[in-house]
């Protein structure tokens, strides 16, 4: 099914053009045996002035049906238009073509109708630069996006605002990088970048203090003179939590700070503290433990139920430890992880990940080790039971928390290695005693 106007049918636009693109006089043929008759009476055009009793009634209309209605009238020809959706959203060719051939009086009527155009169709689409005029040409359209760049109108009349991804990494005590802003952005735009910022775990700086006054300093400097929403901030290096806590106040109060992702290294105890203020937009948490000494129990203390609801609007967590020696495993205190009915569901935890550091010698390389993790693991699982949905539990294939393996070859983040084979073992560990537990409760209604 063609329409004469456009050479190929909009209502599967996806399908190459059968013929040249056109956009000659809609006529109706009185000898056309699939013409129609219709009632153009008030009656009609009061029913038809309705828009949920159009649309209501175009839905169950087949498309060959909407075909030959659309021909039967201008009247009509306004109302499919308007209200079948042939043209809520249109490939840019079909914009473009559109823009060359119609005359101006139909073309307001196909623009009017746009709610979104296609970037992705086929062909070389715009370059952003020329994103403003379509927003002028389609009044209805709120935005325009490709990849990680979007154009929005902006309340200003005449004013755009472009959103692009910004992608930084600072080192402390490095001069930084000069700012890089496109080049092909009209100057009446409104810049506003969308910023992931990586703290490098690489710095000459020697405290832990000065390297958090440097931190404030730098991360407020750069977003501030971007004037963009910092969405990802990755931290690689220990900082006080204080610090980190008031320099993302700080951003929040003057509008910059919008953390979807947040990742840093834990240095001290205040990070269970801190918990309470990590921003309610922040969706995906990475904690890591620096050293086993210091902070393992305390990242483990995160799970505790007067903690843990503070962070029910998370979708992911990720809690990332460094394991003490072969020789101390088994001393290791697990924290009593209970969490009261009522305070379910906390369906994130379903999607947990712990990333378990070794030492530099992996215990599945020493057969006479593996038992001792193994039963550490099924400790571990015993302990985050409790926290789990009770929807998940009455069906074992459930989400559930999962280990990944990884193991520190030369004392350093760089030396990190994954091991894929390690992490399907010892995550087998964890999952089985899962399971147990879950089938011990559905069966039983208790768990020992």
């Amino acid at each position: 099914m063609t329409f004469p106007f456009l050479g190929y049918s909009p209502l599967d636009y996806e399908s190459p053009p059968a013929s040249p693109i056109t956009c000659d006089t809609l006529a109706v043929d009185e000898n056309d045996e699939n013409k129609i008759s219709v009632s153009n009476g008030k009656s009609a055009e009061m029913v038809w002035s309705i828009p949920h009793l159009c649309e209501a009634i175009l839905f169950h209309l087949g498309k060959e049906d909407i075909f030959r209605l659309f021909r039967a009238s201008r009247f009509y020809f306004k109302i499919i238009i308007a209200h079948s959706g042939i043209y809520r959203k249109i490939p840019h060719q079909v914009y473009s073509a559109t823009l060359e051939t119609c005359p101006k009086e139909r073309m307001d009527i196909y623009f009017d109708a746009v709610r979104q155009i296609d970037l992705y169709s086929r062909g070389r689409p715009p370059q952003p630069a020329r994103w403003g005029k379509i927003l002028t040409d389609l009044p209805n359209v709120e935005s325009i996006s490709r990849g990680d760049n979007t154009l929005y109108r902006s309340t200003e009349l005449g004013k755009f605002i472009y959103e692009s991804e910004y992608t930084d990494t600072i080192v402390l005590g490095e001069p930084h990088p000069r700012l890089r802003y496109p080049n092909f952005i009209p100057k009446d735009w409104i810049l506003r970048p969308i910023l992931h910022i990586t703290i490098s775990g690489e710095t000459t700086i020697p405290g832990i203090e000065e390297r958090g006054r440097v931190f404030k300093d730098v991360l407020s400097t750069r977003v501030k003179a971007l004037e963009g929403q910092l969405k990802t901030l990755d931290i690689d290096i220990a900082l006080p939590t204080a610090v980190m806590r008031q320099t993302l106040q700080e951003l929040r109060t003057y509008g910059y700070e919008a953390l979807q992702t947040f990742s840093f290294i834990q240095y001290d105890e205040e990070v269970i503290d801190y918990l309470e203020h990590i921003p309610e937009s922040v969706r995906d948490l990475d904690v890591q433990s620096e050293s086993f000494d210091t902070t393992y129990i305390p990242i483990l203390e995160l799970l505790n139920s007067n903690n843990i609801i503070k962070l029910r609007h998370l979708e992911k967590l990720c809690i990332r430890l460094t394991l003490p020696d072969f020789a101390h495993i088994s001393s290791v205190k697990l924290p009593d992880l209970t969490i009261s009915q009522d305070e379910l569901p906390l369906r994130f935890l379903g999607n947990t990940k712990f990333r378990l550091t070794f030492p530099n010698d992996h215990p599945l390389d020493k057969p006479d080790q593996v038992s001792t993790y193994a039963t550490f693991l099924r400790r571990l699982a015993i302990c985050m039971f409790p926290l789990l949905d009770p929807r998940d539990l009455s069906h074992l294939g459930g989400p559930r928390p999962t280990i990944s393996s990884w193991s520190d070859t030369a004392g350093s983040k760089a030396s990190l290695r994954y091991d894929a084979e390690h992490s399907r073992v010892l995550n087998t560990f964890f999952s089985n005693e899962l399971s147990r537990l879950i089938r011990e409760k559905v069966n039983t209604g208790t768990t020992a």
